[in-house]
């Protein structure tokens, strides 16, 4: 979905990832990765982690836990940024978890270079 003139994957109105100006998502590179969510004030810094579940293998993995770097957002957004890496390409779950509570999920398509 588009939000102010930005490409996003994820629920308009509830939680968005962006990569930049690019929408394609690269297997084994390592890139910085801006998560959108509306209306969401929690406290980050209390636990944040990014699990992915490639659909070849059972078990998730963690992509990124600890305290993400905030950055400016609009009103009623917050946004966060993580640095994070795909090791495979294929349509990954991409779970998110404050407080060890699941706040969201999407699907990326992580492609090969």
């Amino acid at each position: 979905f588009e939000y102010k003139g930005q490409m996003m994957v994820g629920e308009k109105g509830k939680i968005g990832i962006s990569r930049g100006s690019s929408t394609r998502f690269i297997c084994n590179q390592r890139d910085a990765y801006t998560w959108h969510f509306w209306n969401e004030w929690s406290a980050f810094e209390k636990g944040f982690r990014i699990v992915g579940t490639h659909p070849m293998h059972k078990e998730g993995i963690t992509l990124f836990e600890g305290i993400p770097r905030e950055v400016s957002g609009s009103t009623g957004i917050r946004c966060v940024e993580t640095i994070m890496t795909f090791p495979e390409s294929g349509i990954w779950k991409v779970d998110m978890y404050l407080w060890n509570i699941r706040r969201g999920t999407i699907y990326l398509k992580v492609e090969d270079q």
